[in-house]
């Protein structure tokens, strides 16, 4: 009977040992071979991000998020005609690589609108409601959009655009701005350029 112990131990030992072997040899395999593969491919991405920060030593790669890092916005973008709300809402998207989600215009210009051309009053309480869903939201920012009357004269000369009464479309649009319960900006169009301004809000942390 000890003989026989004796055999049966001298087996199982081998197949203990290929099997420990194995296993050794299997997360030798993953760390000399897959890991640098994977952090190799993965810095390549990282270099290309200005989002993270990569801190390296001999053996790991640590990701460290920014502390400026911003999250996406709903950001909407407000101001009468010609004010450059499609302009800057091309440039916020090529400055944050379309990370927030851009809108031209919103419930204050609709409810705006809706006073200055005698609109349903319905649509003015449902976009106001809207408004109201919104301001809840952490993440909803409005920038309004001012410009000089005489600047706003001569972009819609330059683009055959019907010039409005800019005295009155401020003075609503300005009204409702004020009155918004949603978090809110303004940023003056008059002598800077769509990129310039989203240059400004990107380093001031808005995008």
């Amino acid at each position: 009977m000890k003989e026989i112990i004796l055999n049966i131990n001298e087996i199982i030992k081998p197949l203990y040992n290929f099997k420990t072997a194995s296993a050794v040899f299997f997360y030798i395999s993953i760390y000399v071979f897959l890991i640098p593969d994977i952090n190799t491919k993965y810095n390549k991405r990282l270099k290309k991000s200005e989002d993270i920060t990569v801190m390296t030593n001999s053996t790991t790669t640590i990701v460290v998020p920014p502390p400026e890092f911003v999250k996406p916005k709903i950001i909407i973008l407000e101001g009468v005609d010609r004010s450059g709300k499609s302009s800057l809402q091309q440039a916020i998207n090529k400055v944050s690589n379309y990370k927030h989600i851009v809108v031209d215009r919103g419930p204050i210009g609709f409810k705006t609108y809706c006073d200055l051309f005698s609109r349903d009053p319905q649509l003015w309480d449902n976009y106001d409601d809207l408004e109201k869903h919104l301001a809840e939201i952490k993440d909803v920012i409005v920038i309004y959009l001012d410009c000089d009357t005489k600047v706003l004269i001569n972009r819609c000369l330059q683009t055959g655009h019907e010039i409005l009464d800019y005295t009155l479309h401020k003075h609503f649009y300005k009204f409702y701005f004020d009155k918004s319960p949603i978090q809110k900006l303004i940023v003056d169009t008059t002598y800077k350029t769509p990129e310039e301004i989203a240059q400004e809000l990107k380093e001031k942390g808005v995008l």
